[in-house]
């Protein structure tokens, strides 16, 4: 599962590891991405990015169609 930090946080197994805000990280434990969205440190990411994909395709297009 794919998560974006939102707020830095150490990780839970390994204390020296420190997730800085905005960054990607592709986590293979659904239960613990869960915990992570349910204390509001991540955000599961995927949806936003193919939303703002298709506006800018759609806009690309739009400028075909006038030309």
């Amino acid at each position: 599962m794919l998560v974006r930090v939102i707020k830095s946080f150490k990780d839970k197994n390994d204390n020296s590891i420190v997730y800085p805000v905005n960054v990607l990280i592709d986590f293979f434990d659904k239960k613990r991405c869960q915990d992570l969205i349910k204390r509001e440190l991540v955000v599961e990411e995927g949806l936003k990015d193919t939303k703002a994909d298709d506006k800018a395709d759609d806009k690309t297009d739009e400028t075909k169609d006038e030309k």
